[in-house]
């Protein structure tokens, strides 16, 4: 094999210099699709640390790609909100993340505020890092490499990019995955630097074993009907189940059909795949939803659930500048007060009879 970063390898060594003889077995890989073909991060690791950010913005669709590839390699994850100067505590942008990101929390992963600028939860990443070779993961500009400074306590010195003004995109500034060993006492803590992308892509993962990795779902598939159930349009599926009574979050379960679709067609980290983006789907979901509460047709209840939770969203963003009216209708459909007793919708939870088409 080809060595990578996290390779244990054999040597023979002379006066002046080492030849490796032997790559030895892996344990772990962590892959993720490059156009079309595999790209290799490292090899061996024991966490990966995915390091999002609110500038540039992350996206739920790559993080669950991320957690479903890191899932295939028995990997555990950790999610770092770098940045956190930027949404102070008590903010509403700080109220937002919090909101998008215990969607993650209440499935099990552990979930960091961090600000490398600051010094904010750095204490706490240091301690999840000590005796682990860990990779911090992400999209450009995120801070993985200001990160890794500031852990770095002045032996490292990697290079930082900045943002772009008008893209609010990251630059692509490290290039090459690089490893390095964290000083301190205490077991001995190993840290990977990878390249930053746009996305992130599934590469090593077929469509019919992407349920295995939304860990969420495990607990209810074993009880479905079929042993073989996608989760998807079969009879007797727990999973679709746990999604209307809210033990599965809805925003988990639309992303896991998105993603099932793109595999299926082999299209996932094509450039149909990039521009399919997760708000296209939200939106699109949004707009079907209320085309059938308008005419009157019965919603199902993972649509009902996935709607509910976009208008919580809208509700906290819109909080004080929308009317008290609009403002009570979104309540009144989230919080159930008002549902329709004769199975045909929510239309009417808004304040307008179905028949005018409102």
């Amino acid at each position: 094999m080809e060595p990578i970063v996290g390779d244990e390898v054999k040597i023979r060594t002379s006066d002046a210099e080492a030849v490796v003889e032997e790559v030895l077995p892996r344990r772990s890989t962590l892959i993720r699709r490059q156009t079309m073909k595999p790209q290799v991060l490292c090899a061996n690791l024991d966490l990966a640390v995915l390091v999002l950010s609110t500038e540039p913005n992350f996206s739920e669709g790559m993080v669950d790609r991320v957690l479903v590839s890191a899932h295939a390699q028995s990997l555990d994850v950790v999610l770092v909100l770098n940045k956190a100067d930027l949404v102070p505590r008590g903010s509403e942008a700080r109220h937002r993340v919090e909101r998008r990101l215990f969607v993650y929390e209440k499935i099990g992963y552990k979930v960091l505020f961090v600000s490398a600028l600051e010094g904010e939860g750095l204490e706490d990443l240091r301690s999840l890092l000590g005796g682990r070779t860990s990779i911090l993961v992400g999209n450009s500009g995120v801070g993985k490499s200001c990160l890794l400074n500031k852990l770095g306590q002045g032996q490292i010195e990697v290079t930082v990019g900045d943002i772009s003004e008008k893209l609010k995109l990251g630059r692509h500034i490290t290039t090459t995955t690089t490893m390095h060993r964290l000083p301190g006492e205490g077991p001995p803590a190993f840290l990977i630097d990878s390249p930053g992308a746009r996305r992130f892509s599934i590469w090593d993962v077929k469509p019919e074993e992407l349920k295995e990795h939304f860990i969420e779902f495990i607990p209810f598939a074993r009880h479905c009907k079929f042993s073989d159930c996608r989760h998807l349009q079969e009879p007797g599926c727990m999973v679709k189940q746990a999604v209307e009574e809210g033990d599965v979050p809805p925003e988990r379960y639309m992303s896991y059909q998105r993603i099932y679709q793109v595999l299926l067609e082999g299209t996932e980290g094509s450039f149909r795949s990039a521009l399919w983006t997760e708000s296209e789907h939200a939106e699109k979901r949004k707009r079907a939803s209320v085309r059938e509460a308008d005419i009157g047709a019965p919603l199902s209840a993972i649509e009902i659930a996935v709607l509910r939770s976009s208008l919580h969203h809208l509700h906290h963003a819109f909080k004080g500048f929308c009317c008290k009216d609009s403002l009570r209708s979104m309540e009144l459909i989230m919080t159930d007060e008002n549902k329709d007793t004769d199975g045909m919708g929510y239309a009417a939870a808004a304040g307008k009879p179905k028949s005018d088409g409102g």
